[in-house]
């Protein structure tokens, strides 16, 4: 194997990383609506999308959003340790 081949593969290597590389932090980057601020699109306890259930809408309280009432109650737990501590 001369050395112009050597450089050729270790050029392909290195783009198809850089590739995947982009491929992955676009696939695990949280998606975005155009024309809203973006906060009501995930949950402020587990991060899921809020609207992930088509059987329940989202629950809006003091201006956070979460995907369910079992989200809110245990934020509201988890607050409620915190200020115990």
């Amino acid at each position: 194997m001369s050395l112009a081949g050597t450089t050729a593969i270790v050029f392909w290597i290195l783009m198809l990383a850089v590739a995947g590389w982009a491929l992955a932090a676009g696939a695990l980057r949280r998606r975005r609506r155009r024309g809203g601020t973006g906060d009501d699109l995930h949950c402020a306890y587990c991060s899921w999308p809020a609207d992930r259930s088509a059987a329940y809408s989202p629950v809006r309280w003091q201006g956070k959003v979460y995907c369910g009432l079992l989200c809110l109650r245990r934020d509201a737990e988890l607050r409620d340790r915190e200020n115990r501590e």
